[in-house]
């Protein structure tokens, strides 16, 4: 090995060469090269190469590993906890950040701070369902009864799991706080969710209501159905369910075409002011992605919610007056009073909403039959059935509107390709008979042509011309079969029509 005037004092990195051995480079160009070594080494030390090249070419710090102290501390942790809930619980400490030393995740015991004043950092569904749904029962929480009052360093052998858990025994009505902070963060989203939800069916039964050119669709639907239904029992109907509207195209016509066929094309040629009906439905058409009943559901839990968390509250507060000082309390008392008044309006809304949308299933013949009234009444249409009724219906219009277009253009094709072959076979016909005649063709254009040249000479020629043409009219017109003749007689005729003006 060759000695080396300077090394580097840290670990760098490899200069991935094929190392000769002495006798391998005695004979190569390392050995013949008069290099000063000594000097370039002075020269690079002076410069700062040596300290710089171990600066860039440094090698990556591999972590030490823990040493058999750290592993025998961490096996040692204690823990009372199942499997399960164990890991239940690490999942739940792994959801908060730290807020003091701005690590990744927080400890357990500023998770418990967290928790017992109530910070915005666990305000979180995901970490408060988790929370309740592994806190321990009462017989583990038993067996870490005896760390209640146990110092740190014995909580330090604990297993962050259990050693959270250990704090929040400590916590008065912990469970209940916790479902009232679950509660809390649940309540505006559902609570929007509902209103935004009622204002669209809504909005939806009363646009639907006010569409007057729907109604004027419906008119002539109902008006095509009676003509149809004419000669049998459907016939003569006063109206019909608007769930029939989607039953147009399981009528056919002969062509293959629906009866929805058939309603688009005379709106578009009679009346195309109705097709604005398109427009009308666009409220009614997004009011089909809600469900009145998951609306009522939603808002019962909310008020049952409120009420159940009111009561607990109210019981933890006559515990004790300086209760009132508790961070939960004082979080939570403005929060369900608010509430109450909220959930009251939007119960309001809720009863007005079902009561517009029974108007409007009556309105279009899915209400209660009058004639069946004593009997039991039926239960009511679901929203988005009622109103996929309509949104069905555009999107069959719409296609059954651009299938109209498309068999337009295909007879209009087909409409000039008889027009074309017609006219061929109308020549030919002419063609035969004039032939059936004994007119050649080829004389008649021949002398046709002849007749032209020789139109364009002198006056006198002229004259002649139209002497010969006046005769040709005459006899044309005394002649009673104009295929009779010579062909010169013939094409003086046809050259008399073709100069007629002159």
């Amino acid at each position: 090995r060759k000695e080396v005037a300077e090394m580097a004092k840290t670990r760098m990195k490899q200069l991935q060469w094929d190392k000769l051995s002495a006798q391998h480079a005695a004979e190569t160009v390392w050995s013949k090269a008069t290099v000063d070594e000594q000097r370039i080494t002075e020269i690079m030390k002076k410069e700062g190469f040596f300290e710089e090249m171990e600066e860039d070419f440094k090698a990556k710090q591999v972590a030490r590993r823990a040493t058999a102290a750290t592993k025998k501390d961490k096996i040692e942790l204690k823990t009372h906890l199942s499997l399960q809930t164990r890991q239940g619980i690490e999942m739940v400490l792994l959801r908060v950040k730290s807020n003091l030393t701005k690590a990744k995740h927080a400890t357990p015991e500023e998770v418990a701070h967290d928790i017992v004043n109530c910070n915005e950092s666990i305000l979180d569904q995901g970490f408060l369902s988790e929370l309740l749904r592994h806190y321990p029962e009462s017989e583990t929480k038993g067996q870490l009864g005896e760390y209640r009052n146990a110092s740190n360093e014995a909580l330090r052998l604990l297993h962050p799991a259990d050693r959270l858990v250990v704090l929040l025994m400590t916590v008065p009505h912990l469970k209940e706080k916790v479902q009232g902070l679950l509660y809390l963060t649940k309540y505006r989203e559902t609570y929007d969710l509902i209103k935004e939800g009622a204002a669209k069916i809504r909005e939806g039964a009363e646009a639907i209501m006010k569409a007057g050119n729907f109604a004027r669709l419906l008119n002539i639907i109902l008006m095509m159905g009676n003509f149809l239904n004419s000669t049998g029992v459907q016939g003569g109907a006063f109206g019909f369910k608007i769930s029939s509207i989607n039953k147009l195209v399981d009528t056919k016509a002969s062509d293959g075409t629906t009866l929805l066929h058939f309603v688009e094309r005379t709106v578009s040629k009679c009346f195309p002011e109705i097709e604005s009906f398109l427009e009308e439905l666009d409220a009614p058409s997004e009011a089909c992605r809600v469900q009145l009943l998951d609306l009522k559901r939603d808002l019962a839990e909310l008020k049952s919610g409120s009420f159940q968390h009111k009561k607990e509250l109210d019981r933890f507060l006559d515990e004790n007056e300086e209760n009132l000082n508790d961070p939960y309390a004082k979080l939570m008392l403005p929060f369900l009073r608010e509430a109450s008044s909220e959930l009251s309006r939007l119960s309001d809304q809720v009863q007005y909403t079902e009561r517009i949308y029974g108007d409007a299933l009556k309105y279009f013949g899915e209400g209660p039959d009058p004639k069946r009234r004593g009997f039991p009444a039926p239960q009511l249409m679901r929203t988005e059935d009622f109103f996929g009724i309509f949104k069905e219906f555009i999107a069959a219009y719409k296609k059954i509107k651009m299938d109209n277009v498309r068999i337009g253009e295909q007879r209009q094709i087909e409409a000039k390709r008889r027009a074309a072959a017609e006219e061929k076979e109308k020549e030919r016909q002419e063609a035969l008979a004039r032939k059936e005649a004994g007119v050649d063709d080829s004389l008649v254009l021949e002398t046709l042509l002849g007749n032209l040249r020789q139109s364009g000479g002198t006056p006198k020629n002229k004259r002649k011309a139209r002497e010969r043409r006046s005769a040709a009219k005459e006899n044309v017109n005394a002649s009673p079969t104009p295929m009779d003749g010579n062909p010169s007689d013939l094409a003086a005729a046809m050259l008399a029509k073709l100069q007629g003006g002159q």
